[in-house]
């Protein structure tokens, strides 16, 4: 069996198990089937689901139609995903919160509604009455069909045949259940199942950036960058190395985890291998210093703008890739480098305009940190930001080392604790990202209680983007430095990106 096969059995299993969720809750299809299952028998149930399936495939054959061009679009893919899985989250608790109340025993239908005396007529108008079934499909239906797509027909054919099977399943165990004196199924088994599907539908819902198969090439290089970096014997370096791929490409859970995840478990193998806590150190150091040397004149550079802060902003940005200007730039041309690039590519300025206009209205503010190198352009804009706002700004930095990202020791380093509450994650581990359940209890404290939220770097969006409870104030700055963020931003690599949550 093929990769591919194996993909679309997927999508045919998840779809099941989204519609099941979506057809276990209580609404007019199930208070018809009910009546029409004990006044009929059942076969009230596939009848009143052939209505239902005919009016779902009528409005899946529009959303291609109409839509379809959109679908390969990123952001909308994205925003859909998104918004989508924040539907999936509020339904599945509320069907957990609801489950101990609910019972099949539902009210029957009234004479207006046996005017439609077809149980296949009842069926299309029981789905149209029903409010969720509209915001189910223009969320979480249409979000999946756009992952379905990818597998061309064959997908879509596998996400429809899925859905209405759950849909053909459920309801007819409900008409057998309702015309035999309901002795297959209980009202405290129904709610078993109702709790089960809310369980899964937060888990479905809390998605997140998974590893594509353009990430491996690009965690090599940065493994490979390290090992190089402690100079160490050729044949100690390629049986490291060796063993990297092995266990990248071996890796059970590969697909399932995000970028940061995957670079997290290379990480504490290179630890382990070489004895060195830090493998980075070396490159962090070099990063810091010269940027540091530079920083008066950037400053200067900064000031001189008509508009400080977005200077700042996009210096703040451009520095998360300090790593590659860093080669072959020595001090005398770094600067000519990153100011010429804040020229040359564009920021987003309704997506700024937006961040400006919070930061007028905010008391606090937390940035998460990134590279080293790049937090001396952060140290800039939180100057910045201070001279131009009355904020209390918190820097929040890794806990433990982690490629070259900045830990605590390094922003004292560079000067933080003079400008801003330098604080850790405190997540016990070489993770260059953010999970939040990995995160300390004081951190999560002020990130929950400061008024906006600013993310710098690829490995804390993809770390972050599926979170369920990430404020709504929540901006991202990064470079769009891979294929991957190109397709989720629809923009061009190298493109400077202000993303607002």
């Amino acid at each position: 069996m093929d990769y591919s096969l194996f993909a679309i059995l997927g999508i045919a299993g998840t779809s099941f198990s989204l519609a099941l969720s979506g057809a276990l809750m209580p609404g007019p299809l199930l208070t018809i089937t009910i009546a029409e299952a004990a006044r009929r028998g059942a076969w009230a149930g596939p009848l009143l689901i052939t209505g239902h399936a005919f009016l779902e495939l009528l409005l899946v054959v529009v959303i291609i139609m109409g839509l379809g061009p959109y679908l390969k679009a990123p952001p909308i893919i994205g925003t859909i995903s998104l918004l989508g899985g924040i539907i999936l989250l509020g339904m599945g608790g509320d069907m957990v919160r609801k489950a101990s109340t609910l019972s099949l025993c539902q009210e029957t239908v009234s004479d207006s509604q046996r005017h439609f005396n077809h149980p296949v007529i009842l069926g299309i108008v029981g789905s149209l009455a029903n409010p969720y079934w509209i915001l189910w499909w223009v969320t979480i239906g249409f979000g999946y069909m756009a992952t379905a797509r990818r597998f061309g027909v064959p997908g879509l054919v596998a996400f429809f045949l899925g859905h209405i099977a759950a849909d053909y399943g459920w309801y007819i165990l409900i008409a057998l259940g309702i015309s035999r004196g309901k002795t297959i199924i209980s009202d405290k088994g129904y709610r078993i199942m109702i709790r089960c599907c809310g369980i899964f539908l937060i888990l479905i819902g809390a998605n997140k950036m998974e590893v594509e198969e353009e990430c491996i090439p690009c965690i090599l290089k940065m493994s490979l960058n390290g090992l190089r970096s402690l100079n160490l014997e050729p044949y100690k370096l390629r049986e490291i190395y060796h063993e990297f791929v092995k266990s990248i490409m071996t890796q059970n859970d590969i697909w399932d985890i995000t970028s940061a995840e995957l670079v997290e478990k290379i990480l504490i193998k290179l630890i382990d291998k070489t004895d060195v806590a830090d493998p980075f150190i070396t490159i962090k150091e070099k990063a810091n210093s010269q940027l540091l040397s530079i920083y008066d004149q950037l400053k200067h550079h900064v000031l001189d703008c008509d508009d400080a802060v977005l200077e700042a902003v996009k210096l703040s940005i451009f520095g998360n890739t300090i790593d590659v200007m860093l080669s072959g730039n020595p001090e005398n041309h770094l600067k000519k480098v990153l100011t010429a690039s804040t020229k040359d590519v564009p920021l987003h300025i309704e997506s700024y305009q937006k961040l400006s206009s919070q930061l007028k209205n905010s008391n606090s503010l937390l940035i998460l940190a990134d590279n080293a190198g790049e937090a001396v352009m952060d140290k800039l804009l939180i100057e910045t930001l201070k001279e131009k706002y009355h904020i209390k700004i918190y820097y929040a930095v890794r806990n433990n080392p982690a490629l070259n990202d900045i830990t605590y020791d390094e922003a004292v380093d560079i000067g933080f604790p003079d400008i801003a509450q330098v604080i850790t994650n405190g997540i016990d581990g070489p993770l260059p990202g953010t999970v939040l359940s990995r995160c300390s209890q004081d951190f999560l404290h002020i990130f929950n209680g400061v008024d906006m939220v600013i993310v710098k770097g690829g490995g804390n969006f993809e770390s972050l983007i599926g979170e369920p409870n990430l404020p709504l104030n929540t901006f991202f700055l990064l470079m769009c430095k891979c294929e991957v963020h190109s397709r989720f931003f629809n923009n061009p690599v190298g493109q400077a990106i202000l993303w607002v949550n």
